[in-house]
């Protein structure tokens, strides 16, 4: 098998000292021989990847806006599994999709890339809800294909002074400024003052799911009706 002949090397390079966690796309061979070379491995698929095809495969459809924030909803905003479950299911029959087989197969394999599943294993950093895509990219500005590895280490100090320095830039930004809320929900005026401005996002995004999605949020109380 292809993905053998690489992932049994590297299994030498690491004195036969299998990694504990692997997050990879969601191509089948090479599921197969992370599973064969890796056996005790947790393996994860990059849920960024899963999420861009969103277009390709619901674009299509009538209401695609709201199935978008329903199953954004369900995927990133259940703490629990049953939570999960139970948006899952408000999703599918609300908009139709028991018989959709690209949605059947993610539900199936739901194990692999909805982050409430995953929860439960080290990641060495890298966020549940993505697949490093911004790390990758700060590295595409310093090294490439043809870099070496004498060249590569004065070029990995450049991205961690680089990574060193947007995060300064994130800390000033947080303590000078703050993202709007979108309603007059008091949760939202209380995580300006104490959270970062990632979290005060994540509020906004759910402030306009409930908007989106006939919901409401008065006061100190908010809902969400899918």
């Amino acid at each position: 098998m292809l993905f053998c002949g690489c992932f049994n090397p590297a299994l030498m390079c690491m004195k036969g000292r299998p990694p504990d966690s692997v997050i990879s796309g969601q191509d089948k061979a090479m599921q197969e021989a992370i599973q064969k070379v890796f056996p005790n491995a947790r393996h994860r698929w990059c849920l960024w990847k899963i999420m861009r095809k969103l277009p390709e495969k619901l674009g299509g459809h009538g209401e695609y806006e709201y199935i978008k924030l329903a199953l954004e909803n369900a995927v990133y905003d259940s703490f629990t599994s049953d939570e999960f479950e139970e948006n899952w299911s408000k999703m599918m029959e609300k908009f139709g999709f028991q018989n959709n087989e690209w949605l059947s197969v993610l539900y199936n394999e739901r194990r692999y890339w909805v982050p409430v599943y995953l929860e439960d294993t080290f990641w060495a950093g890298m966020p549940i809800g993505c697949c490093g895509e911004s790390l990758r990219s700060i590295f595409d500005d310093y090294v490439g294909f043809e870099t070496t590895a004498m060249q590569f280490l004065p070029q990995y100090e450049n991205v961690t002074r680089r990574m060193v320095e947007l995060e300064n830039r994130e800390d000033f930004s947080c303590l000078n400024s703050y993202v709007p809320c979108l309603t007059h929900c008091d949760m939202g005026r209380q995580l300006q003052e104490a959270y970062t401005q990632n979290v005060q996002r994540m509020s906004s995004r759910v402030d306009a799911k409930n908007l989106l999605l006939s919901g409401t949020c008065q006061g100190n109380r908010c809902s969400l009706q899918l």
